[in-house]
């Protein structure tokens, strides 16, 4: 009798390992990797004909020299859209090509990076208008010479 119940609770607690094991195996494959500077650039590309490049942004080419620094981006991907009527430099592309989308460490290093450029610019429109709206980690910043309907598709397919 004691031998039967070892067996059932052995074949019971093998049942339940290998379900829990199938199970997380199930969901960890089903689940997307979190969207990049990239992937959502390509995102939005896709949903706006008007993009004529993506430009990733490196140490080399980096205008605002942020990337992989400890105050900085991890990733930036440049959007070039004509609309916007400014010369695109290429060798050091930034917002003003058309937009930009900045990857940050965490949501929290993206919130606090569009607060900063809001109050800046809010206080010196001088410098310049962007439009800008955060998804998790990632911070799509959008030259203010394009429309707010431009600004608002880009919007959109950023937010999906």
């Amino acid at each position: 009798m004691r031998r039967a119940s070892i067996c059932l609770a052995s074949t019971l607690l093998a049942t339940a390992i290998t379900s829990g094991c199938s199970t997380a195996t199930k969901n960890s494959d089903s689940s997307a990797p979190p969207p990049t500077a990239q992937s959502a650039a390509e995102a939005i590309k896709a949903a706006i004909p008007e993009i004529t490049a993506l430009v990733p942004v490196t140490e080399s080419n980096d205008a605002n020299n942020m990337i992989g620094r400890s105050n900085g981006y991890v990733a930036l991907t440049v959007l070039v859209d004509p609309r916007t009527g400014e010369h695109c430099d290429l060798t050091k592309p930034g917002i003003a090509c058309g937009a930009g989308i900045e990857q940050w460490p965490n949501a929290a290093a993206a919130e606090k990076r569009d607060f900063i450029n809001k109050s800046v610019l809010s206080s010196a429109p001088i410098l310049n208008t962007e439009y800008s709206v955060l998804k998790n980690n990632l911070l799509l910043r959008i030259d203010g010479k394009l429309k707010p309907s431009e600004a608002d598709a880009y919007k959109k397919a950023f937010l999906g």
